[in-house]
């Protein structure tokens, strides 16, 4: 029989706000602070757009 880990990812997606992904995040953390993500996904739309190109950043600083 096979035996499969459990993992947890987060999946959000990204507008023009990368703060909606870190509240969403924090709000996990405070229900459940024990809770761990082996992997953060964000999907957005074009990188080059206009909004998503200057949140992409943002949202990467925050999450190092």
């Amino acid at each position: 029989m096979l035996k499969h880990a459990c993992q947890t990812a987060f999946v959000a997606t990204l507008g023009t706000e990368p703060q909606v992904v870190t509240i969403a995040l924090d709000e996990l953390f405070a229900r459940d602070p024990d809770l761990i993500f082996e992997e953060v996904v964000v999907i957005h739309t074009d990188p080059l757009q206009r909004g998503i190109a200057e949140a992409l950043p943002r949202l990467d600083a925050e999450m190092a």
